[in-house]
């Protein structure tokens, strides 16, 4: 988790401050302290532009970029890397949302149970997914062995988010599943279950 600041001022005022990292927001903040927490764990590693976009309230704009590195010794894999294997009903090439890569699958309302069984060589596991006022119950098995019934519902929704995540594992090969159970948290609209990435920890 990291805290990006930033130190402005105009003499007309300041609309807003956003963040950027190659493109993507991270966030705006229209009063002081202007600064975000970034979640870096939940892009892959690399090199990074930083960018901070300044605009007061007479209309001018101002930006500056610097470079940043993520290196958290993960790798993250997409709902369409074929270390993902589906069984059940799921409708995947979802654009719905601003996912991770674009797309994410999600899991229908036609047939449940529904899973998707992540195989991984790692220590942990991030699944990356969606909560909100549509989204239902998982459950969630470890190396075929359940570990948590997660409830998706939020009043608000959180779009690549963490749904679920599992650390301190023995290194070595691994699976990891999502299973869509069809049930929801009565203020819930419906039961969806969304994959969207993985984050693998690595030995």
């Amino acid at each position: 988790m990291v805290t990006i600041s930033a130190d402005v001022s105009d003499n007309f005022g300041l609309e807003d401050v956003s963040f950027t990292a190659n493109g993507v927001s991270l966030g705006e903040e229209t009063t002081p302290p202007y600064q975000i927490v970034w979640d870096t764990t939940l892009v892959p590693d690399g090199s990074y532009a930083l960018k901070v976009a300044v605009q007061d309230r007479a209309g001018g704009l101002n930006s500056t970029t610097t470079a940043f590195t993520v290196r958290n010794g993960t790798t993250r894999i997409e709902e369409t890397d074929s270390a993902i294997t589906y069984s059940g009903t799921w409708a995947q090439g979802n654009e719905a949302r601003a996912w991770s890569a674009e797309t994410a699958a999600v899991a229908t309302l036609t047939a449940f149970p529904a899973q998707a069984m992540l195989r991984f060589n790692g220590t942990g596991a991030t699944w990356i997914g969606f909560r909100g006022p549509q989204a239902g119950i998982a459950n969630v098995y470890v190396d075929g062995v359940q570990v948590a019934t997660v409830d998706l519902f939020d009043s608000v929704e959180h779009v690549q988010g963490v749904a679920y995540n599992v650390a301190g594992l023995a290194p070595g090969p691994h699976t990891l599943v999502v299973e869509a159970t069809g049930s929801r948290n009565p203020l819930s609209t419906d039961p969806f279950v969304v994959i969207d990435a993985f984050k693998i920890l690595e030995p």
